[in-house]
């Protein structure tokens, strides 16, 4: 699935807003494909998961 520019910053907006902080993150590209899953309860993140 590919996202446009717009979802993204959109996507980015809610999280933050969500959070009430700009959280960090890194971005790890896999030779072909890449999953990240973030947990969240009541704002405060609980678990991430990657897969490449």
């Amino acid at each position: 699935m590919n996202y446009t520019e717009q979802e993204l910053a959109q996507f980015w907006e809610r999280v933050t807003r969500e959070l009430g902080v700009r959280p960090g993150f890194v971005i790890e590209s896999g030779l072909d494909t890449l999953a990240i899953s973030f947990t969240y309860e009541k704002g405060q993140l609980r678990r991430t998961v990657t897969c490449w």
